[in-house]
């Protein structure tokens, strides 16, 4: 409000001021004379105003689009959260929390898919890659694909339905190994590429042996790609007895055909907003492994859905 009234009386001293040097009556008399001048001023000033309306609609518009995605999301979050207790409490068995977690998810990833796609303006598709199990070392874990949005097309669907094809060592895989690789050179916390057919070169070029990926005929799918951990720090996790390392349920992906669609000048903001996606789903999937691994231990519920005792647990 401040700026809003110095800017209004800066305008005022700067007419009073060309008014008393006479400049003022001059363009006034100038814009009175000529009507051709005084018309495209016009044109110019609707156009203007006509512009800030449409960008203002524009951006009302994603706001709310947006917002209802969000929204969706953490509806996800909730039944997902209480659906997969329910089905452990009840003692259901894997399959059943799978179809459950699947389910879910599916729609989790669509919702982010929609967002990213607003802010980039070209078609994203996003996945979930999870390990099953976490080898020692972890470069050596596979990663399998537990959900990926409905925009991926047919031919990439069955790739992801395909688990021989779709599953993917650390170590194979750039984009995860810079991220887990603690002996690899650039290791970072996350990926973020905007044309992997030029990194590959680059990569090459530098000796690093070009870029990995083991997905068969990636580069029909996609050349820009995000990753980022869907992780915690051990020292915020009362189970873990080492602090200094982080536990790890698997990857939130974000991929591209268009090849600098993710900008530079847009790269941390879609980090930030997929860091943020990635943080809720360590939640869930923590949870979810939690479940897992007792169903294969045997554990189950009584009628009041208290764990009864087991032997050899």
């Amino acid at each position: 409000m401040k700026e809003t009234i110095d800017l209004i009386s800066s305008i005022i001293e700067l007419v009073k001021l060309l008014a008393s040097i006479g400049i003022f009556n001059f363009i006034m008399n100038l814009i009175i004379q000529n009507e051709v001048f005084v018309l495209i001023i016009s044109i110019m000033i609707a156009v203007f105003i006509i512009t800030i309306k449409t960008n203002l609609r524009r951006n009302n518009q994603l706001q709310t689009e947006v917002a209802m995605y969000q929204r969706k999301m953490s509806i996800c979050e909730n039944q997902l959260y209480f659906s997969m207790e329910n089905s452990y409490k009840r003692n259901e068995d894997a399959s059943t929390l799978n179809t459950i977690v699947m389910r879910e998810l599916k729609e989790y990833v669509n919702s982010i898919a929609h967002i990213l796609s607003r802010y980039v303006k070209e078609e994203i598709t996003v996945s979930i890659r999870f390990f099953k199990k976490v080898e020692n070392p972890i470069v050596e874990s596979t990663l399998n694909v537990l959900a990926f949005s409905e925009n991926c097309g047919i031919d990439r669907e069955k790739l992801f339905k395909d688990e021989k094809n779709n599953s993917k060592k650390v170590k194979d895989n750039t984009e995860y190994d810079l991220i887990l690789n603690k002996d690899a050179q650039g290791v970072t916390d996350y990926f973020y590429e905007s044309n992997l057919k030029k990194l590959n070169k680059k990569m090459l070029k530098i000796g690093h042996g070009g870029y990995k990926n083991t997905t068969p005929n990636w580069e029909l799918y996609y050349n820009g790609k995000i990753v980022v951990p869907i992780c915690m720090e051990n020292k915020f996790l009362f189970f873990k007895k080492q602090n200094n390392d982080i536990d790890i349920e698997g990857f939130l992906c974000a991929d591209v055909k268009k090849s600098g669609a993710f900008s530079d000048k847009k790269k941390y903001f879609l980090l930030y907003l997929m860091e943020s996606y990635a943080n809720k789903l360590y939640i869930i999937l923590n949870k979810y492994s939690y479940y897992l691994d007792n169903i294969s231990k045997g554990v189950t519920h009584d009628k009041n859905f208290r764990r009864k005792k087991q032997k050899n647990i």
